[in-house]
This record gives structure tokens, sequence and C-alpha cells, in this order.
């Protein structure tokens, strides 16, 4: 009978939950409402003793239910305008305490036991479980029987009949009651919300929030394993998102059956990563025993599909580290994957994270150089063998320090080039070319990259903006010969866009790979410049000197001029003549300096060189 007077309060009192129920909302709704309707409800009864009071002259009762009126009233108004429950519930303790303090110098028994009343279903509404609960219920409970029989006694003063004593353990009863079904919806929500907010909702299994909890409470020595997936993007690609998602599924309920034997707790992190926590601290050696096993057998499983029958394969990493111990874990699956090794414990020697601060420490070096508008370019002499003379030269990067000392930017281009900044940092260079050319008059070559190919649109809205109808016939584009064989359209549209502006095309670095002549005859490039790895052991190494002779002979054939790089020697720089190479650069002729220093290597004597 009382569970179907239960279930009947509880249809008034609760909704009912579907599956898209936002269940958060519903957690935040039941807190705030049943704090509204116990304080109203707590406002009735004291503006009904006001008038109690008032009609029996009792003063002091009066004042009492109008400070404790005017405070609960106020509280609600806090709430509803400001929308902030705990601290309101908060605000109520005060008065508790203070009532407690007035009923120990004679506080009418009555209005002392509707003080419990509230605090109790407060505290019901915010205990800890079920169990505490009911543990307050009757303490309160028997607290209200306590002030009953002590006010028969005259321990306390009993100025009711003990027909109001019946209404007030009456209304005590059924506050408790109404407590207890709010208390209990609202713990079923917090499950609840709690169980979406922890669990992967693909899988069932815990996620990366609650892995995170469990890491933060868990004792020394306890072990993290992580698997990955091989190749699981490949079957996503082939087979679809809907059988992806079928082995994952079955991947989840098999490592849960097969990690039952051992005491780990499951997770899924993200995509194809999974996770193994123990809840008790194991060794290295008994971590590395259990992920073994559990590879083996699952890469024994054949998972299905609707048609299909796939086996999956296994990386695994390995932590036990006492802190970052997922950092530490996936550091050690990166290098499973890296180094294609099954299992592998974490080492120190895999942390990458040094290699991560120094990378942002360039970032931001950067960064602040561009804004700060630190980036310089310096120009280094091209000298023409047939003249003599120097009569170009190539803009090259550099990064102005506080100190006002130009940086090799080496070390920076790597980190330009993931984070995007390369574009910006061409331009820099393409806008001090720009002035370089239409100062000296003379031919300056720009080093461009594969990612300035990416967005050509604009390279050439920058080139067309910083020079002029002339100064574009004295720039030359320098590529990598890498970047200009792997993205063809890009290097497609800037050949046509130098053949429209007259601008020139020089292949860099050649030589130092594979070399694709037949590609560059398509290219219809303008120089070539042989890689320092050919040039700076020319006068010891006959070989590179016969390469170099095949490739000029070539090169002249098709019309296309050489440039050796890293001529660092006047004998080098003599067997470059020699072989009739047309153009020289390298230290021998002069390093790189800034614009307003080039001009002695203009105005200098052929013998004061070669």
């Amino acid at each position: 009978m009382f569970a179907r007077l239960r279930q009947g309060l509880e249809r008034i009192f609760v909704y009912r939950f579907h599956p898209e129920t936002d269940y958060l909302e519903i957690y935040l709704f039941y807190r705030t409402r049943f704090f509204q309707f116990v304080s109203t409800l707590f406002l009735f009864y004291l503006g009904g003793f006001f008038f109690v009071n008032w009609h029996a002259g009792r003063y002091y009762g009066m004042i009492f239910d109008a400070v404790a009126f005017v405070w609960i009233f106020a509280v609600q108004l806090y709430l509803y305008w400001k929308e902030k429950l705990d601290q309101a519930v908060f605000l109520m303790l005060p008065i508790t305490f203070g009532i407690y303090i007035y009923f120990i110098y004679g506080m009418p028994a009555q209005e002392f036991g509707i003080v419990w009343i509230f605090a109790l279903v407060l505290f019901l509404l915010y205990s800890l479980g079920e169990k505490n609960g009911q543990i307050i219920t009757w303490v309160s409970f028997g607290l209200v029987l306590t002030l009953f029989i002590a006010g028969k006694t005259e321990r306390v003063p009993a100025v009711y009949s003990d027909a109001a004593w019946f209404k007030i353990i009456l209304v005590h009863l059924l506050l408790q009651l109404i407590g207890y079904l709010f208390m209990r919806r609202y713990q079923l929500v917090t499950r609840i919300f709690e169980h979406r907010y922890y669990t992967d909702s693909l899988t069932g299994l815990f996620n990366r929030l609650k892995l995170e909890e469990h890491l933060s409470q868990a004792g020394p020595g306890c072990s993290l394993i992580l698997f990955n997936i091989k190749e699981f993007a490949a079957i996503n690609n082939f087979y679809g998102k809907d059988l992806g998602d079928r082995i994952l599924k079955q991947f989840a309920r098999r490592l849960r059956e097969l990690s039952d034997e051992y005491i780990w707790d499951r997770y899924r992190l993200s995509g194809d990563e999974f996770a193994l926590l123990s809840k008790q601290g194991v060794s290295h050696t008994v971590a590395e025993s259990v992920a073994f096993k559990i590879i083996h057998q699952i890469q024994a499983t054949t998972f299905e599909g609707q048609n299909e029958h796939i086996r999956i394969r296994l990386y695994a990493g390995i932590s036990a580290e006492a802190f970052n111990k997922i950092e530490t874990a996936d550091m050690a699956l990166t290098q499973a994957r890296s180094s294609n090794q099954t299992v592998i414990q974490y080492s120190s020697a895999f942390d990458r994270r040094p290699y991560y601060f120094d990378n942002l420490r360039l970032l931001n070096i950067l960064n602040d150089s561009i804004q700060n508008k630190q980036i310089r370019a310096v120009f280094q002499p091209i000298h023409n063998n047939n003249s003599g003379k120097v009569d170009r030269a190539e803009a090259l990067l550099r990064i102005q320090d506080q100190n006002g000392d130009l940086l090799n930017p080496g070390p920076y281009l790597p980190v330009a080039r993931r984070a995007g900044l390369y574009p910006a940092l061409t331009g820099k260079i393409l806008a001090s070319a720009a002035r370089f050319i239409e100062f000296y008059q003379i031919p300056c070559s720009v080093n461009i990259a594969g990612m300035d190919l990416q967005s050509s649109s604009h390279l050439f809205e920058t080139v067309q903006h910083h020079f002029g109808i002339k100064e574009r016939k004295l720039l030359t584009f320098e590529l990598v010969e890498d970047d200009a064989l792997h993205d063809r359209k890009g290097t497609d549209d800037l050949i046509a866009f130098c053949k429209a502006e007259g601008c020139k095309i020089a292949i860099d670095d050649f030589g130092a790979g594979y070399s694709n002549f037949r590609r560059l005859m398509d290219l219809q490039i303008d120089y070539l410049k042989l890689d320092g790895s050919l040039i700076e052991n020319l006068d010891q190494d006959p070989k590179s000197r016969i390469v170099i002779q095949g490739i000029m002979k070539m090169a002249t054939e098709i019309g296309i001029e050489i440039i050796a790089e890293y001529v660092h020697s006047r004998a080098i720089a003599t067997i470059i003549q020699e072989i009739q190479i047309p153009y020289s650069q390298g230290f021998f002729f002069g390093k790189a300096v800034l614009h307003d220093d080039f001009g002695g290597f203009l105005s200098a004597a052929p013998l004061d060189r070669a």
C-alpha cells in the first residue's frame, strides 16, 4: 500500500523523463523549485504565527516572526533576481543558528519546531544520500517530540494546546514526505546527469573526464594503459562511419570482458583511443603483461559488420608515473606507433615536453617579432663570373632580438611553417626586396615555400602591391625543388604569374635529393641554384666536379643558367670559373648585409673579389 502511495505522489511531484531530456536543466529546476516551495510554505506559516502572537499579545514572538518573514522573503528575491541558489541557501544558515540561540533564552517551543521543519527539508535536499537523509529525518522528528514533552513537563514554555502541537507534528511529517520525494528525484536526476557527464555515449565506458577524476584520487603505483587501433581511420573511410561505430562498440564490450579478471577501470578517451587504469598499485611487469594479453586476445577476435569480418591490431603505451600520467602514457603510445612496436613503457627519453616548450618559446618570439616589426631582410651578393662584379642579390630573412642583433631564422622556420606564419614572413621580405630593387636597380631573388604556393593569390597580391611594373622584371622567386614537384597546381599558377608579370623562377638547392630534369623542363625555369653539398668540397671531391659538369651541360642546352651556392674559398671559386658556371654566391664573395650596406659590393673592383 505504501509503495503505491509513494508511486502516486511521485507522479504528482516529478516529471517523466524522455531520451532527449536536458537532465541538467531538470536537475537545476528541482533544486530551485524545491527551495522556493519550502521557503514559501514557511512564509505562510510564519505569517499565521505572526497574527496568532499579535492576538495573544506576545510582542517578542511577533518581532521574531516579522524578522524571519522578511529574511526569507529577501532570500527568495535574491534567488529570483540573481539565480544563485547556493548563495541563497548559505544565507539561510545564519538565521537558523540565530533562532537556535534565541530558543535557549526562552523561544516558544512551537516556533523552534517550525525552524526545525525548514532546516530538516533543507538538509534533506543537500544530504549525501538516502541513508543520511533518513537519519536527519528521524533525529529532527525526535526533537519535535522532545520539545512537545518538554513543554508538557514545563521544561520550556508551553503556551499552545495539545491540538496545536498535533498540527505542528502533522505539518512536520507532511513536509518530510514531500522532502523525501523531492530528494529521491533529486538523487535520480543527479545520477542520470553524472552518468551522461562521465560516460561515453557510444560505448558506455567512462570518458576522459572520469579518468582525470579517478587519477586525482588514485593511490601510488597505479598504472595507465592507452590503446590505439591501428589504421582505424582507413576502416572508417573504406567501410563507413556506421561500421566503424559498430566495431568500437564491439571493441569496448570485448575490452570490458577481458579486463573483468583484472582490477582495472575502462575508458574511451576519443575516437579509437581507449584506456585501462589499475585500481591498485601494480608493477611495470604486471601492467605490460596485462597489455600484451588483452592485445593478443583482441587481435584474435573477429569483429562483425553486416557482411564484413574485420580483424584489428593495436598499439599500447603504459605509464606508472606519479604525475601527468595521461601525457606520459600518450608519449609512450606515440613512440609505439612511430617505432611500430606493440607495447611500450614510458621512459623519460620519450618526453617531448621540452621540445614543445621550446617550440612555444620560438613561436612567441616569432609572433612578437611580426607584431613589433622586427623582421629584417638582409641581402647576400651574387657574383657574375663573366664580368667579375656583383650584379644581383638574394634577400634573406633575419629576426632582430631585443639587443638589436640579427638572428638566423633556421630554428624558427619549421615553427613558422607549422603555425601558418610563413606567408606573413614572405610578405615582409617581399616588401624589403621591392625597396631594394627600386633603390639599386639590380635583380633580387626571394625564397618562397610550399605554404606560399598554397596561398598563391595572397603572394601575387603582395607582389602587385609592392612592385612596380619595371621592378617586377627584376624579381626572382626561389623555389625548393621538392615543393615545386609536390604542389604542381601552385607551381603552375606561379609560372603563369611570372610569365605574365616578367618575374623569373629559380630552383633552389638543386641536387640535394632526387632531381627530375624532365619536370624542370616543363616548369620553364630560369635558374638552377646548385646545392651546397655539391659545392662545399668541390676542391677535394672529383666526383662532385663531374656531376656539376653534367648538370651544367644539360642546363646550358635547355637555356637554364646555373648559380653555385656556398662558394667559401678562392680554390672553389676558381674551379667554378673553370667549369664556366655563370654565377657564384657564398661567403668568399660576401656575407649578407642590410640594405644600406649593400652599395659597397657594387662599387668594389673585380680584383677585390675573385
